[in-house]
Order: structure tokens, then C-alpha cells, then sequence
């Protein structure tokens, strides 16, 4: 063999181990980067089995406070009706049992004739509805008296803007030339029966087992079947005002 023929001889091993040693990394590397891909996979699976565990277990403990909320809310609404249905039996008795039955001895004693009752009526007007609690009637006046548990300053107000003012327009029949009108309570707010006697009210209160008028003998009760009232005059408009002026 000639010097040529060893050189290229060993320059044909060369390649060849070279190339081996490539592939045999090339395997390697490929290997590892499957090994690397499963562990991966595998980790990528865990976590989701983890995730999804996770998730499973705050789903059911959402669906156990739903319930658990769902049990409170129950029984905080038989407790709400419970009350409720107490209040208004407790308003109903002393509306009835109490008011009603002292109505005309106590507007009687004071010089207003009354000779029929009624008790909780209601009647629509034009897609509204006004509830009456007591309505007096006599040959001249009508009385309508709005009854509560406890009296309140806003409960006053509401009956002297949005009751009486409508009063004869939902019960035209009991139509008279005097309206009063009257407050009850059982118990009343501080201040309250104050407020309602100087707007023209008759002020009714629990005593004992019966009600009794708070008014004195210097009361003058309001009458609003008419605006015209000489201790609530009415404003005149602004163009009244003006002409009145020119």
C-alpha cells in the first residue's frame, strides 16, 4: 500500500468515526429531549390533575355554602314572615280591638257626631290604591284615622301629603263638608304627637287597655275637605304674584 493510499485511508476513518461520534450525539441529545418531553408530559399532567382536583374541591365547597346560605336565607325568611305576620296581627288587634270600638265615644265627647264606622277598606283609583285604616262618618264631617304600632314623624307626613288630601277622590261616596283627620299609635315617637296636633291632627295613644285623645280643649282641628285652611294658607302661584304687583 502506498504512502496516497494510507493517507487516504485514514482520512476515510476519520470521517467515519467523526461521523459515528456525530450520530451517536445526535441519538444522545434526541434522547434526552425525549426523556425530557415525557418528563414534561408527565409534570404537565400532574398539574392538571392537581388543577383540576383543586377546582373540583372549591366547586364542592361553593355548592356547600351555597346551600349552607341557602338554609340561612330560609329560615331568616320564616323568621321575617313569622314577625311580619306577628306586627300585623298585633296592628289588626289594636286597630280593631282598640281604636275602632273607641272611635265615636271619643269624637263624640269633643262635639263631632259620628254614627258609622268602617274598618279597613281599600279602594283603586286610576291604576292607584289608597288602604284606609278607621273611617268615621256623621251627618256633617268625616273622620279617616291612620293606625300604627309606633308612630312616626314620616308616618304623619305621608298621611297628610298622599291621604287625606285624596281621601273623597277614592271614597266620593263618603263625601261630607268637614274632613278630619286623626293619628294612632301604639307607641309614638317622641315629638311626634307635638307635630301632629299643630297640623290639625287628633292625636289617639294607648292607655291601659283603651286609647285616649292627647288633643286639649284648645285644640281646633283641621278640616281638609277644602284647601282653603286660614291657619295653612296656600301660596299663591308666581303669576298671581306678578299681576297682583303690575
Amino acid at each position: 500500500m502506498t504512502t496516497l493510499e494510507k493517507l487516504e485511508e485514514l482520512i476515510y476513518k476519520g470521517f467515519k468515526e467523526t461521523d459515528e461520534r456525530i450520530a451517536q450525539q445526535r441519538k444522545e441529545l434526541n434522547d434526552e429531549l425525549v426523556q425530557h418531553r415525557k418528563e414534561i408530559d408527565e409534570s404537565a399532567a400532574q398539574h392538571r390533575k392537581e388543577s383540576d382536583e383543586r377546582i373540583e374541591k372549591l366547586w364542592q365547597e361553593t355548592k356547600d355554602q351555597w346551600k349552607a346560605t341557602d338554609k340561612r336565607m330560609e329560615r331568616m325568611h320564616r323568621q321575617f314572615s313569622t314577625e311580619l305576620n306577628g306586627v300585623t296581627d298585633s296592628l289588626s288587634r289594636f286597630s280593631e280591638q282598640t281604636v275602632f270600638p273607641a272611635t265615636i265615644k271619643l269624637f263624640n265627647k269633643r262635639g263631632i257626631k259620628l254614627n258609622r264606622l268602617y274598618g279597613n277598606m281599600q279602594e283603586h283609583l286610576n291604576g292607584d290604591n289608597m288602604e284606609t285604616d278607621v273611617i268615621g262618618l256623621g251627618p256633617e264631617c268625616a273622620v279617616l284615622i291612620e293606625v300604627k304600632l309606633r308612630l312616626r314623624q314620616e308616618d304623619v307626613e305621608e298621611f297628610l301629603e298622599k291621604k287625606l288630601p285624596r281621601f273623597f277622590d277614592f271614597f266620593p261616596s263618603f263625601r261630607r263638608p268637614v274632613l278630619y283627620g286623626g293619628v294612632a299609635g301604639m307607641s309614638i315617637d317622641s315629638g311626634v304627637g307635638r307635630f301632629a296636633y299643630k297640623r290639625g291632627l287628633f292625636v289617639i295613644a294607648q292607655n291601659g287597655d283603651n286609647v285616649r285623645l292627647l288633643n286639649d280643649k284648645k285644640f281646633k282641628p283641621r278640616s281638609f275637605s277644602t284647601p282653603e285652611d286660614n291657619r295653612f294658607p296656600q301660596r299663591k302661584s308666581i303669576a298671581q304674584r306678578t299681576k297682583r304687583r303690575a
